[in-house]
């Protein structure tokens, strides 16, 4: 059988002592024929590097050359780092990158070689709060990311995308560093480089940069979240002074929820601008200082800490309130509007409601970075469960009788010592001097099965670990779409603005479904907070929330949904749209249900056909009752659309999940990847498509789309698929490259740094590992 173990102690000597035991270990089982593999955490920045033991190849996994320079990261370098493993594994790995590979790398060698971002559990709020803000900017004054701010800065193509792919990587480490950093730098910095002037990015973003203050992002009030437009702080211009007075007008305008409050030096303020003729012209940003340096409150400022929450409790959040406070006239953020020394108001843009949808489009890049992150987290998250599941044991076929005149032998029992005369009766894990694990033989001889060869482990985590990679896949997508607008100078694009909104919502609700599951599957294990799930279910709880209310952001996808149609028609939205579906969509309609005719249920096309008839389908049905309510009951259009909000979320969730799986499958038609990694993600494309079906066969079949026979077959695909796909679970989620200093967690088999030894009895070494699980070329 396939046996490894894992070296994670932090000294050289108890390192050398591991090594001793593996050695003895491997010599002992190479004489009856075994493969050893050892898996060294190394801090090249390249989690787990596997070696081989045999063969004397003397491979160490390093990314190093022999005069310790970094190599290249090429394709072919990726597969080398994870050596001892297939070669596809590290073609994947690239793969699932992208284009800014070689950035993620940095990073990855940043957070495992940074003994600051060693995880610690059981920290008081206060201490919680002092690690994250120590955390937050030593990654703010790391070279990688001052080389990203001056590209920012430079507005170097590209430069949002990077600023993104950092995310996918920051994400794996504590999640309070994350969101912290976000807004102190990305909110903050975001909203100066997306509402400002370059007068005013070279005035605010550069010394942001510089690590010589830091930021915060106060939009939301405590009567208005989502709906920001109605938001009630004043912003009223003094021509006396050519000041801007910022008002808090009652308790329910304070803003709510502000990150970094209590350390942060200024804050871009949304307040509706009041200029001398006393007009509101709505929502505009300002920059307000809030403290000096040595944390002196500026007149007229008011900051509340919020105390301790469900999580993210190293994140210091505030509620703020303003009595009068002033800032000067060139705070105002003026890319589409200004107020002149006289206080006269001049925009770019007349209409106060397209002026508004520009500066919240602006800033639609935070929930590309929310989606990013949150499946960064569901990475994490489904590693743990998988590589816990491969060591597991639990139940099994009942072992062969022995043959009638045979001897059975003893059964092995450890010594009290926790030493064996025999070196491959016990393999060993040693969390820290004096505390040895001793793995009893007749574990590794057991014929309990390993909870991953269960075929409803399979169906519960395989579908989700498709689903991170299509939606990974998607949020490329969005970002690389998001920055050509970006370069473009585009004011408002609705329909990129939608994409965004509805990929943050379904991002965000399968990292929360992810995370419960993997909890679930990893049983009492999971329960315990070094395990870390329990901890990322509770951080991420809060991003079905922030940065827009899931369900009010999928009620602007169905919005342009609907608009893009009624767009092309001068009659109005609901007489336009009813007039559009007479004539196209039903003949897409019939198109579509006829593919279902003509493909198999596991065919690509199947799976897309199928979405896109219900999302069409949807649709028509959505128009007809607005129409109805609107044209015929004469109802209030707000009320209509109030009495369609469950129909308006399934549009917009199939409109998704429809994008999604047709761009995964675009992508690896494109893709230049070797056959065995197209193949991995082809087998993920299916089943994550094919899961979405199966989950909605009810209304399909409701529908006359799909036979009883369609949704049989469904089923057993779905099976089939997540079978095959747990073979290469390991090797997939190795190929998410999660530092050993994020990823720790000791069911998992990975442990680092000053945590090493907190729960030692929870730890399930390498050696347990399933060999019918051990990746394959």
């Amino acid at each position: 059988m396939t046996l490894t173990t894992t070296t994670t102690t932090a000294t050289a000597t108890t390192e050398a002592a591991e090594l001793r035991r593996v050695a003895a270990v491997a010599s002992a089982l190479r004489g009856a024929g075994a493969t050893v593999m050892t898996c060294d955490t190394t801090r090249d920045g390249h989690h787990a590097t596997l070696t081989t033991a045999n063969a004397a190849s003397g491979s160490t996994g390093s990314n190093k050359t022999s005069n310790g320079k970094k190599k290249a990261t090429t394709a072919a370098d990726a597969a080398a780092t994870i050596a001892g493993l297939p070669a596809w594994v590290g073609e994947l790995r690239r793969e699932l990158d992208g284009e800014f590979y070689e950035l993620k790398d940095e990073l990855r060698h940043f957070l495992d070689s940074t003994p600051l971002f060693d995880l610690r559990f059981g920290l008081s709020t206060a201490e919680q709060r002092k690690i994250t803000q120590e955390r937050a900017l030593t990654i703010i004054q790391s070279k990688v990311v001052q080389s990203l701010f001056a590209e920012h800065i430079a507005r170097k193509p590209g430069s949002l995308q990077k600023g993104w792919a950092s995310g996918e990587i920051m994400g794996m480490t504590d999640l309070s560093v994350n969101v912290k950093l976000g807004v102190m730098t990305w909110l903050f910095g975001g909203a100066v480089m997306s509402l400002g002037s370059d007068e005013l990015v070279a005035k605010w973003f550069a010394p942001l940069a510089r690590g010589e203050f830091t930021g915060m992002f106060a939009m939301t009030e405590i009567g208005h979240g989502s709906n920001v437009r109605s938001i009630e702080t004043l912003a009223t211009y003094d021509p006396k002074t050519q000041e801007f007075v910022i008002t808090t007008p009652h308790p329910y305008a304070r803003k709510a929820y502000i990150g970094n409050a209590l350390n942060g030096e200024y804050a871009v303020v949304f307040a509706n601008l009041v200029p001398a003729d006393g007009k509101s012209r709505g929502p505009h940003a300002f920059v307000v200082p809030m403290r000096s340096k040595d944390k002196v409150m500026y007149p007229g400022v008011s900051v509340w800490d919020m105390g301790e929450k469900e999580g993210l409790n190293g994140v210091d959040n505030g509620v703020i309130s303003f009595s009068g406070a002033r800032i000067p006239r060139d705070h105002l953020l003026n890319r589409f509007a200004d107020v002149d020394a006289k206080g006269n108001y001049t925009t770019t843009i007349a209409s106060d409601s397209k002026r508004f949808n520009a500066m919240l489009a602006a800033l639609t890049g935070t929930r590309v970075a929310l989606a990013s992150s949150a499946n960064c987290v569901m990475k994490v998250g489904l590693a743990i469960a998988i590589r816990y599941a491969a060591r597991r044991r639990q139940f099994g076929p009942s072992p062969p009788k022995p043959k009638r005149g045979s001897k059975q032998a003893a059964p092995t029992t450890a010594p009290a010592s926790g030493a064996s005369s025999n070196p491959a009766a016990f393999a060993f894990s040693e969390l820290e001097e004096g505390s040895v694990i001793p793995i009893p033989a007749s574990v590794m001889t057991s014929t309990e099965l390993p909870i991953l060869a269960y075929q409803t482990h399979q169906t519960r985590l395989m579908p989700l670990l498709a689903a991170s990679l299509a939606i990974a896949n998607l949020a490329r997508h969005a970002a690389k779409t998001l920055e050509k607008c970006a370069i473009e100078m585009q004011e408002s694009n609705r329909e990129v603005q939608a994409l965004c909104a509805g990929l943050k919502a379904y991002s965000s609700w399968k990292c929360i479904e992810s995370l419960q599951t993997a909890r679930e599957c990893c049983g009492g294990q999971g329960y315990l907070a070094e395990n870390r799930l329990v901890g990322m279910r509770a951080d991420t709880d809060i991003y079905v929330t922030f940065e827009g209310d899931n369900i009010v952001l999928l009620q602007q996808v169905a919005k342009e949904l609907i608009a893009q149609y009624a767009a092309q028609f001068e009659t109005g939205m609901f007489t336009g749209i009813l007039s559009f579906f007479s004539n196209q969509v039903v003949l897409s309609l019939k198109t579509s249900r006829f593919a279902a005719r003509s493909y198999p249920v596991s065919a690509p096309e199947f799976h897309v056909k199928a979405l896109a008839f219900k999302e069409a389908k949807l649709l028509t049905l959505l128009a007809k009752r607005l129409l109805q309510r609107v044209k015929r009951e004469k109802k209030d259009p707000f009320l209509a659309w109030n009495e369609c909000l469950d129909h308006i979320v399934n549009l917009s969730t199939t409109h998704i999940e429809r994008v999604c799986v047709e761009k995964f499958y675009a992508s690896i038609a494109t893709s230049k990847a070797s056959p065995r990694v197209k193949e991995i993600l082809s087998t993920a494309a299916q089943l994550h498509a094919a899961s979405i079906l199966y989950r909605d066969r009810a209304w399909y079949l409701e529908h006359n789309y799909m036979t009883t026979a369609h949704s049989c077959e469904l089923r057993d695909i779905v099976l089939e698929l997540s079978a095959n796909f747990s073979r290469d679970a390991l090797a997939v989620v190795e190929a998410f490259g999660i530092p050993d200093r994020c990823l720790h967690a000791p069911i998992a088999g990975v442990v680092s740094g000053t945590t090493a030894a907190r729960n030692s009895w929870s730890y399930f070494s390498n050696a347990l590992m399933d060999p019918s699980f051990a990746p394959r070329d």
